[in-house]
């Protein structure tokens, strides 16, 4: 933390949406919580110590980095990162780092924190509701809402009870946490894996990386909450899929680059699985000629999970909860260790 704010402010820059009203609407939210706390003059010699600008998009980010202390929003990458000479705090208003220079952060000694926890529930609700579409095939039934067509053919004593069933959550963290809640609603019994074998309230058995065949092999519905990390990239590949019981629904919400996608498209084709749903692609925006578009079974959603009605108040949240933190030398949620990479 600065203390020896002289005559500079300390800058605030915020970049969390294309949109730059909304960009400015977040920038006042932050100031008004700096109002209700304190005001902004933190050495009281009359002066404000912290400015809060909002960025006027891409065209202007470049100009904007170098004067910037701390920087709120999705992501940063190494030329962005090399511009801001002066950033001490990094907050993103996500939790993925697979496209953040961990190690140049900590070569420079900036603090880095994520947004992890805070889209838990958002994703959750959207791997249950994109469960539900497969469970009940209503994809199809929407195929034929739209040709006038009255017929039940591939969906009545086709569909899948969740309650009753059995379901897999591969990486247990906060994702995977709120989804095993809510499958408990449901009547659907949880296995869980989990990198460090451990208890785990929300699962009847808990399984390391290492009893992948038994786990996979066991359960009607997968949901795919892994990091992205070197350990977990294509973890999902040709021979996971193939070990997974034939008709099984797999639904990835976590990161795009832990499942072969080719792979995928293959056990959809064959059979091998009842269906599939992700919320993230390994490629996005997703390539037009990714086998993916036509993949049967499968319904895709633009990596969408988080972004609700309330994520702009959810992410505005935290970061004003660790700017009060920040500025009183206390610890900082969501501390990010970049040699573990989350």
């Amino acid at each position: 933390m600065r203390t020896d704010f002289g005559n500079t402010p300390q800058r605030i820059l915020v970049f969390v949406s294309a949109d730059y009203e909304t960009q400015r609407e977040v920038a006042a939210d932050i100031r008004e919580s700096l109002a209700r706390t304190g005001g902004s003059d933190l050495d009281g010699d009359g002066l404000p110590d912290i400015e809060v600008v909002a960025s006027r998009g891409r065209a202007h980010f470049y100009d904007e980095l170098p004067r910037a202390d701390v920087f709120f929003g999705w992501s940063i990458d190494e030329a962005k990162l090399e511009a801001a000479g002066n950033l001490m705090w990094i907050q993103l208003a996500g939790a993925g780092m697979e496209h953040v220079p961990l190690g140049e952060i900590a070569r420079r000694g900036i603090v880095l924190t994520n947004a992890h926890g805070v889209h838990s529930v958002a994703v959750a609700e959207q791997a249950l509701a994109l469960t539900l579409a497969l469970a009940r095939r209503l994809p199809l039934c929407l195929e034929r809402q739209r040709e006038r067509r009255y017929d039940r053919t591939g969906v009545g004593l086709e569909q899948l009870e969740l309650c009753g069933s059995r379901a897999a959550i591969l990486g247990f963290g906060s994702i995977g946490v709120e989804i095993g809640r809510r499958l408990a609603g449901f009547g659907v019994e949880v296995w869980a894996m989990v990198k460090v074998p451990r208890l785990v309230r929300e699962a009847t058995r808990v399984f390391g990386p290492g009893d992948w065949r038994e786990l996979l092999a066991g359960v009607d519905v997968i949901f795919n909450c892994l990091p992205l990390t070197p350990e977990t990239e294509n973890w999902l590949d040709a021979e996971k899929l193939g070990a997974i019981k034939k008709g099984a629904l797999l639904v990835n919400v976590g990161r795009g680059g832990t499942l072969d996608e080719q792979a995928l498209a293959a056990a959809l084709e064959s059979g091998r699985l009842g269906g599939a749903a992700l919320d993230v692609t390994r490629e996005e925006p997703l390539p037009g000629e990714s086998p993916l578009w036509s993949a049967p079974g499968l319904i895709l959603t633009p990596h969408t999970a988080s972004l609700t009605r309330r994520m702009y108040a959810k992410i505005t949240g935290l970061f004003n909860d660790n700017l009060r933190r920040y500025l009183s030398g206390r610890e900082l949620v969501n501390l990010v260790k970049p040699e573990r990479g989350y």
